[in-house]
This record gives structure tokens, sequence and C-alpha cells, in this order.
């Protein structure tokens, strides 16, 4: 569990990484005053703790810089990245003439890191996700049995987010000692000195006590960050956090430890004067405007199909159980997947995959903000993650969702127990609003099963698919509508019910497509034909395909979903609808609109205004 001493850096290495430290607060400085904008002083604290791990830690090879074999550095503190983009052009990834385009509009170097940007695994910008990030990797890859290891340089100020320490623990737990955090310990955030300000001691209590080997440094004496860097190596059994202390701005007396400096460039004066004070500063060659962003993305890796979903004849199962099932199918011919829990694996009925492939699952706990930044480290080790919670609790992890798909990330949420048809443990635990919450983010798909079959495939889907992907789940068991050789394309729908004399047409999804077949048989009693539609992919919508069988009933539509109405199935089908060019002569939008409580799942369908009466009462309104 203890460090092995390491030899003591040379001279010659301290010096060398001294200058390159120095380089990188230069190029930031320029950078930032060029711009116009930025964070120079938040790259100032960082620059030796940058020099250090890039140019003496680090297994680095800049002409493959997200080599899965490669070391991996995740900046936490995002605003910091004009030295991030200064190392990177230092190791010769792009030369440090394209540092000097930071912020344009043609330059991928963009105001915070994103994986346009060639050594860059995810977004970051929206503090405190980086660690768990790069406890992504770091599983990712240990499951290679690679000797990869991961740095992440967080900032003080963003390690009063919980999230900071939801991931250290998660670290902790699982003993990922091949993944080091480097703390920026400047004393000083945006509007205000940070919480704990310079009290080292209570930072290197918090990581100890997290399960984490950690050290206070002096973060610009460079001999002493790379032997704290040396010791981290050879640290087994734990992480490692080595906590500096620095000062924001250093190296530059007009600025350096002031506060209200953050986020301010220099000015051409001042900048001329910071040179002064640096020994001079290198001249930089105008950019040749050529673009050094990244051709292509990690997508998820092809795999042969799995074994057909099969269940016996008349069962009825609920789409949870059946999600635990696709992903036992799918593992035994993609060993890329890998799954992860918030402590509801025998709820959303992951454990099923666990108990098959227990090697690659994990108990996330409950953590939600951490599960899914790190299943954006995962994708980024080229692993395809399946992150299950409540959908409910989704929600206070929807920043995470909405930075992995500015990482351009390809993760796979599963959120079960949706809406007023869970029942008796009231509205705590209902997600009313995850439809509208995933329709809301860029590139996502938006599934929503009505039984175990389509549940099984379009898992299946979600496996192949890049970009973000989540699937509804719902508690109750419903009947299966399907055969194993049914198809689900995206995106698509399934018309389960249809006549020539339909009068109308009602679109549900989840439980309320199974109250709308109810419906559909009281209504055929009284003589009024309805056509049913499983809407199972709300995002994307084939708009045109879903208006013609619109247009065969008269323009006559009804949705009803399991949901509040804003954002949800049935606003998603009228856009879809106007999009393709028509607009329903008469339709009702069946919603949850008022706040549930506690009852049976029957009770509460009912009494919230989405059940087969009500379908059938919306029907005869229109018809």
């Amino acid at each position: 569990m203890s460090a092995t001493p390491a030899a003591t850096p040379s001279a010659s290495t301290v010096a060398a990484v001294k200058e390159k430290a120095r380089l990188l607060s230069i190029y930031s400085m320029m950078s930032t005053t060029a711009a116009g904008s930025g964070h120079p002083t938040s790259c100032m604290s960082a620059a030796e703790l940058v020099a250090g791990t890039f140019f003496y830690a680090m297994k680095f090879d800049p002409k493959n810089p997200n080599s899965t074999e490669a070391d991996r550095f995740v900046l936490s503190k995002g605003h910091a990245a004009p030295v991030l983009y200064a190392a990177l052009a230092e190791a010769g990834v792009f030369p440090v003439s394209r540092v000097m385009t930071l912020r344009e509009f043609s330059s991928e170097l963009e105001g915070h890191p994103t994986p346009r940007i060639p050594g860059v695994d995810a977004a970051t910008g929206s503090l405190g996700q980086g660690l768990s990030v790069g406890a992504g990797l770091a599983i990712g890859a240990r499951m290679d049995k690679s000797p990869t290891r991961v740095y992440v340089l967080m900032g003080d100020g963003e390690m009063a987010e919980g999230q900071v320490w939801e991931a250290a623990e998660f670290a902790g737990h699982y003993k990922l000692d091949n993944l080091t955090a480097l703390a920026d310990v400047n004393a000083l955030g945006q509007s205000d000195p940070t919480m704990y300000e310079h009290d080292m001691e209570t930072y290197r209590q918090k990581f100890e006590s997290e399960g984490w080997a950690a050290e206070v440094i002096d973060g610009h004496d460079v001999a002493a960050l790379l032997a704290a860097l040396d010791r981290a190596k050879t640290t087994k059994g734990r992480p490692q956090a080595i906590i500096a202390r620095t000062i924001k701005g250093h190296g530059f007396s007009q600025v350096a430890g002031k506060l209200h400096w953050h986020g301010k460039p220099l000015s051409k004066e001042q900048l001329a004067e910071a040179l002064k004070e640096f020994g001079g500063g290198p001249v930089v060659p105008p950019d040749p405007r050529k673009s050094y962003e990244r051709t292509s993305l990690p997508k998820p890796p092809d795999f042969p199909a799995p074994p057909a979903p099969d269940y016996p004849a008349g069962a009825s199962v609920a789409t949870r159980e059946a999600y635990g099932f696709a992903l036992k199918r799918i593992g035994a011919v993609n060993p890329h997947i890998v799954a992860v829990s918030g402590d509801v694996k025998n709820s959303t009925f992951s454990e099923i995959f666990q108990n098959a492939y227990p090697d690659h699952f994990f108990q996330g706990y409950i953590a939600e903000q951490n599960l899914v930044s790190l299943g954006v480290g995962l994708a980024a080790r080229g692993k395809v993650p399946f992150l299950d919670t409540f959908a409910c609790f989704l929600s206070r992890a929807y920043d995470n969702v909405r930075m992995a798909a500015i990482s351009r990330s390809n993760i796979n949420l599963c959120g079960s127990h949706c809406g007023v048809s869970i029942g008796e443990d009231g509205p705590s635990q209902m997600a009313l609003e995850d439809i509208a919450m995933f329709r809301a983010v860029h590139g996502s798909a938006v599934f929503y099963p009505s039984d175990a079959m389509s549940a099984e495939r379009l898992t299946e889907t979600m496996a192949r698919r890049p970009g973000i992907n989540y699937l509804r789940t719902s508690r109750p068991k419903f009947a299966i509508l399907y055969s194993a050789n049914d198809k689900f394309p995206v995106p698509g729908f399934k018309v389960v019910r249809q006549d020539a004399q339909d009068r109308v047409t009602v679109i549900g999804a989840g439980v309320t497509l199974h109250e709308a077949l109810k419906a559909a048989e009281q209504l055929k009693a009284q003589g009024t034909a309805i056509r049913v539609i499983d809407l199972y992919c709300v995002k994307p919508i084939d708009g045109k395909a879903l208006a013609e069988q619109t247009k065969a009933t008269g323009g006559r539509l009804v949705t009803v979903e399991d949901h509040w109405p804003e954002g949800g199935l049935g606003e998603a089908v009228l856009t879809a609808l106007a999009q393709a060019g028509i607009t329903p002569a008469r339709f009702k939008l069946l919603a949850v609109t008022g706040m549930p409580h506690s009852g049976k799942p029957d009770e509460l369908v009912d009494a919230f205004g989405i059940s087969a009466r009500h379908i059938a009462a919306a029907v005869r309104e229109i018809a």
C-alpha cells in the first residue's frame, strides 16, 4: 500500500521542466491576450503541475495523442484550457502558433476543452466532473490490463462540488492505483477566496479519508513535484492525490495572488510587463490556419448478432427486467459491454448481467453524477457503458449528460420506474420529466419500450448506436406483444392495431400503450375503431410515416403518456407532424397534469387521466 522510494530527479531534468512551465505560462498569457478573453491566472498557477505531468511523468505519443496505450490527462478545471493547449503544442501535437488561435470561430481550440482537440478525451468546463472521467479511464485501463496511468488536474474551487468526492470515494473503493489527481490549490475562486483557502491539511485529510495516498507540496517547487509524481507511480493499492499549494497568476507580480483576476486577460501593455518578468518570450510565427481537429471520434465497436430473446408464450415481463436479460445476451458476443448501477441493480435487473459477467460490472452506489461521468471515461477508453438508476434520479445528473453530449461520448442510460405507474412509492420516485430532459440533449435517442421483446431489441440497438442513448423502462409487468423476429428500426414505431374503418389514431408507449389497447376493445364494442401505435422511439421520430397514419384516420389524433405534458411524447409527436407538413384536424394530448401521490398503479393511472377510460373518452370527443 505504500510507495517505493524513487530516485531524486537530476538538476538538468528539473531545469528542463521549469523551462517548460515558463513557456506554458507565457503561451497562456499571450493566447488569452490575443483572444481578448480567457483565464491566464488560472493557467499560471498550474503551469508547473502541467509541465511536470506532460514532460516528466506521462508516457505520451504526440503522433497518436488519444492512444489507449498512452497515459491520459484530464483537465478538470477546464477554464485553464490555454495551459493544456500550450502543453499539447510543446509536446508536438500541433504547432505553438495554433495556440494563438484560442477561442477563434475557425479554431478547434475552444474556450474550454472538447474532444475535437487531439489529446482530449472529454469536454470539461462544467466544474467537478473530471475526476469521475479519470476514474472511468482508469478502470477501463485496468480491465484491459494496460499500464496506462491517468492524471487529472483539478482546481480547488471545483473541489466544493460534491461530485469530486463521489469520484474520490469510488476511486478509493476500487483501489485505482493507476489514477493520480493533482489539486491546484491557489486559494482564489472567481468572486471570493475558496472555501479552505490554503488550508492544505484539510484537503489532505479529505483525500486520505477516501482511501487515497495524499501528500502536500509546494506546487511551484519543480523538484518536489517530480519527486511526488515518482512516488505516485510506485504507490500500490491506492489512488494518489498530489495537493499543490500554488499562487494564482504565479510569476507576474501585478496579478499574483490577487483577487478579481479570474477570467481576465492581460492587456497588451500588461503582457509586455509580464514577459519582462518571465525573462522574455519566444517569437511565435503566424499560424498557417490549418485545422488540427480530430478527424474521427470513438464509435461503439461492432459485434455479431446475439442470441434472440426467448420468453414463454403468454408471459408478462417488466421492461426493466428485460433490460437485464438483454445485457446478458449482448455481453455474450460483445466483450466491451460494461454495466454500472447506482445501487439499484436488483430493481433495474442489471444484476442479471453482473451474475453472468462479474468482471464487467461495477457498483456505482448512490452517486448519479459520478455514474454518468464515469461512463464518459469508460467510453473514451473504447468500452460500451450501460449506466442505470431510477429515471427520476438522472435529473440530478442532467448536467453530466449534457456534458457527455458535448464530449461526443457514446453512453447508454437506463432509467427505470418511470411515471405514476410505479405505484406506492409516491412522487419522489416517479420520473415525469425524463422524456423532456433527454429529448433536449443534442444527438440523443429516447427509447420507450412497451414489452420485453422491444426492450431487449432496443437495448441491443443502443449498444451499436453512437451518442447519448436513453432507455425508459417501467416497473409493471406487461404482456409480450412482439415476436423474436420483430425489428425496431430507429426512427420507427409499430402499428399494433389497425382497420380500414379506424376513426382516430391513438399513440402511446409503455403502460399507456397497453391502456390504449384496452380502450380499443371498449370502443370496438361501441362501434368505434381506432388505430393504436406504439411509439417505442420517441426521438428521433419518423414524422412523415406518422403523418400517413394520422391522415388515414382523418387527421384525428390522441396521444397518451405517463409523463408531464411539457416536453413529452405528445409534444414530440405534434412537432414531428408539423415538420412533416401536417397539423391534426382534431387532437387530444393526455398526460399526467396533477401532482401524484402514493397508490396502486392502476389507481394512479386512472386517477391522473391516462387510463383506458380516459383514452376512450378522448376518442369519443374528437371522433
